[in-house]
């Protein structure tokens, strides 16, 4: 489906993330991910050894490149995150 939302020109491009633990640990391993995807060279830990707050300075380039760009971003497997019917969290 997303492929045919770029397709047919809904977006311009797309991004995908898998939110399992193995893929990605936490919300610094889901933008570097998009950040890859979508920036030459882009990598989250470039930004912790700056001063000031790392992760928002992380997600100013990536904020940058999807609103110059119509991007779809698709998050895969949340179930592996949220937690379930009874409120209680996935294990880590």
């Amino acid at each position: 489906m997303s492929r045919w939302l770029v397709r047919c020109g809904r977006f311009q491009r797309a991004a995908f993330v898998s939110v399992e633990p193995q893929n990605v640990q936490d919300v610094r391993g889901v933008l570097d991910s998009i950040g890859h995807q979508l920036l030459p060279k882009y990598s989250a830990a470039m930004y912790s050894e700056q001063e000031g707050d790392a992760l928002t300075l992380a997600r100013q380039p990536v904020e940058r490149a999807l609103r110059d760009f119509p991007t779809l971003i698709l998050l895969d497997n949340m179930e592996s995150v949220l937690p379930d019917h009874a409120a209680t969290t996935p294990p880590e």
